[in-house]
């Protein structure tokens, strides 16, 4: 796990990439990479989960889609 200093004055945020994968072509290739990850080491059970997406040049192409696909992955994966 990355240590963080909580004090700095760079930023508010940081990204951790959990997973990775080429070719993510359809809906259940990226919920099952979703799934994939061990989301109980990041989060307890009853924490509140805000996802955000973008698409880029992606076969993917509705935001809302993947959010709420992702989303259903994590607490899937959570219960």
């Amino acid at each position: 796990m990355p240590r963080v200093n909580l004090w700095s004055r760079v930023g508010n945020k940081l990204y951790l990439l959990l997973a990775e994968q080429e070719n993510v072509t359809d809906f259940d290739t990226l919920f099952d990479l979703v799934y994939s990850i061990n989301w109980k080491q990041y989060f307890k059970k009853d924490f509140p989960i805000h996802i955000k997406s973008s698409s880029v040049r992606s076969e993917l192409f509705s935001a809302r889609t993947i959010q709420s696909l992702s989303k259903k992955a994590v607490v899937k994966k959570l219960v």
